[in-house]
């Protein structure tokens, strides 16, 4: 607390190392080609298996302590001087056990970006932990493919992109790569967290078991 008028601070890490979306997309335009090439050499399938795990790691961590984080996507994700990943905004997050329809239809108030949400919720159903793993698996994958999310529709075509999350084809629009050791196993994982069928999604915590044991 402040010596003087008593009042509470809270002290924050300095992240300067930007969004996970930047580092992973290149689309920097300040930096020049070479500066790109060379940021690219950088991200190896190392350093994204270990974001990967970090991210399950800290979702995992919040929903075992009952929060949803509901805005699940790689612009809430930076990177540290040490080039750790940390979740970020969790301002719609909510505790699991206090979350009813009209608290949660976030997709509809525009408050999480309809890019990243789970089919469930975008017909409007409160966002749970199973939502947050969707929304994992489509920032898992741009970290294997490197490319903006939704890369081959029209930028900012809402309707499309959530006609394409319904529709259970979202393969047809993300292709998976298959240049890495893992890329096998990377993809099963990144089908799973796809799943139509919330029930059919791996927990936050068996995601991290399943990168460790890759």
């Amino acid at each position: 607390k402040a010596t003087k008028d008593q009042s509470s601070y809270i002290v924050l890490e300095f992240c300067a190392g930007g969004t996970l979306e930047k580092a992973v997309t290149e689309d920097d335009n300040n930096n020049s080609s070479k500066q790109k090439q060379q940021k690219q050499k950088q991200l190896t399938w190392v350093q994204r298996w270990q974001w990967g795990l970090q991210l399950a790691e800290g979702l995992s961590y919040l929903h075992r302590n009952g929060i949803v984080h509901r805005d699940i996507k790689s612009e809430n994700v930076i990177l540290s001087q040490s080039d750790d990943v940390k979740w970020i905004d969790l301002g719609v997050a909510q505790v699991d056990v206090l979350i009813d329809r009209e608290e949660t239809d976030v997709t509809k108030l525009n408050r999480k970006d309809a890019f990243w949400a789970a089919p469930e919720e975008t017909e409007g159903w409160p966002a749970t932990t199973a939502s947050d793993v969707f929304s994992l698996g489509l920032v898992l994958w741009q970290l294997a493919a490197g490319q903006e999310i939704w890369p081959t529709l029209a930028s900012g075509n809402v309707q499309a992109i959530v006609g394409v999350i319904k529709s259970e084809q979202i393969e047809q629009y993300l292709s998976l790569p298959e240049d890495c050791p893992e890329a096998k196993e990377w993809a099963t994982m990144v089908r799973a967290c796809w799943q139509h069928d919330p029930g059919k999604r791996p927990s936050a915590e068996r995601l991290v078991q399943q990168m460790k044991e890759m």
